[in-house]
């Protein structure tokens, strides 16, 4: 099983200070809220009894890994 997420900015975490989280509202953009992402994400990795598993996280540049 293969899975990619591509999720949006989170808020209270990673690079969303509360200045970032003012223009994300003043475009209309919503943030994540950090519990429910979590619990979301532990659901869709399958984490939970689904037996091993390997998880890779990635942050870069796709232009860069050619």
């Amino acid at each position: 099983r293969i899975l990619s997420i591509n999720w949006g900015p989170w808020e209270g975490a990673g690079m969303v200070g509360p200045d970032l989280q003012s223009e994300y509202e003043r475009r209309g953009i919503g943030l994540i809220p950090l519990e429910g992402g979590v619990q979301a994400l532990v659901r869709e990795l399958g984490v939970r009894g689904a037996g091993p598993s390997q998880v890779m996280l990635m942050n870069a540049d796709p232009e860069q890994l050619r």
